[in-house]
């Protein structure tokens, strides 16, 4: 879901993708997605979490790569 959500808000812009766009790019209703978050800044708050999460995760990954090779 986070990455479809992503790729709304790369593809439309924050200011003018609406949570009816999120949720239709997710393939759920609207009410699902309000489940999920509040709203369109806590949506897009929660995206830039995972990105990061994934993107930190992945300069670690190739940290230890390089210090297992004895860089």
């Amino acid at each position: 879901m986070m990455g479809r959500l992503r790729q709304q808000f790369l593809d439309h812009g924050y200011e003018n993708v609406t949570m009816i766009a999120l949720a239709r790019g997710c393939d759920l209703t609207r009410r699902a997605l309000y489940n999920h978050f509040s709203g369109k800044e806590e949506a897009f708050r929660a995206v830039l979490r995972w990105s990061h999460a994934i993107e930190i995760e992945a300069g670690i990954a190739a940290g230890e790569r390089v210090l297992g090779e004895g860089g």
